[in-house]
């Protein structure tokens, strides 16, 4: 543990009442992701007498492929059907919730216009999380309290980063992942398609994303049953089966070529 590190306290917003989260992709990462909101969900209101819940909305434009059978959570029954709809609707039926869906790709201006609470990307493309990143610097006239959670990963390893969208917030600013790995500005997206199973494992190993979404819902029950947090992601690698806290805390930052603004003389 570093010495430097601090707490992250639960944003007011979120305090015994409903919480909204937009979850941007609803595939391997996503379609784990959203399993785990729900669980969390029913949790929390047996916990609150309904009080404090998850108001979710899920976009994606994508379908449900042959190949999403098995590694991501659909069935056969799904194919050809709108993930985001898919989820959503068995979710709703199953826990009489009234969680939301967009059967479209999401756009950097239209998110950062819709979005109340927290943001939660699950997608494989850089450019989107990228211009995601630049559209809420840019928005930096006004105090931005909201959060955005990114989840990314490759075959074997991933990274969960929890962090504000720029450096314009009340109290603690955390990060977020376009601050904590600039490399993603000039990463190139795999835009190829897997036709099968086995493609799909070659790109992706059985269990990353679940490992990812784990961590990260992990993270945000922490948050909000508990109230704070002295991380703000981590990183798994389940070849070899470990995991490593992002702590709260500027010399780790720095570590990783990050200094924020506040701290410049």
């Amino acid at each position: 543990m570093f010495n430097d590190t601090k707490t992250f306290f639960m944003p007011d917003a979120w305090v015994n009442r409903e919480i909204d989260i937009t979850v941007i992709g609803a595939g391997g990462t996503g379609s784990a992701l959203l399993t785990e909101l729900f669980q969390m969900d029913q949790l929390l209101r047996s916990l609150s007498n309904n009080a404090v819940h998850l108001n979710v909305t899920v976009w994606d434009g994508d379908t449900v492929s042959p190949a999403n059978v098995g590694r991501q959570a659909f069935w056969s029954t799904d194919i050809g059907l709108n993930k985001a709809q898919v989820l959503v609707e068995r979710f709703n039926q199953f826990g009489g919730i009234d969680w939301q869906y967009r059967d479209e790709n999401a756009e950097a201006k239209s998110v950062l216009n819709y979005s109340k609470g927290l943001v939660i990307t699950c997608v494989d493309s850089a450019a989107f999380r990228n211009k995601l990143a630049h559209e809420g610097r840019r928005r930096s006239y006004y105090t931005d309290n909201r959060l955005w959670l990114d989840m990314g990963n490759d075959t074997h390893q991933g990274q969960i980063v929890l962090g504000h969208f720029n450096e314009h917030v009340d109290g603690l600013h955390l990060p977020n992942v376009a601050d904590l790995y600039p490399s993603l500005a000039v990463a190139v997206d795999d835009k190829s398609q897997s036709c099968s199973s086995e493609q799909a494992l070659a790109k992706q190993d059985y269990g990353i994303n679940k490992a990812v979404a784990l961590n990260a819902t992990t993270l945000l029950w922490q948050l909000i049953r508990h109230g704070s947090v002295d991380r703000h992601g981590g990183l798994v690698d389940v070849k070899q089966g470990s995991a490593h806290p992002i702590p709260i805390s500027e010399s780790y930052w720095a570590m990783m070529g990050y200094v924020s603004e506040k701290t410049v003389p």
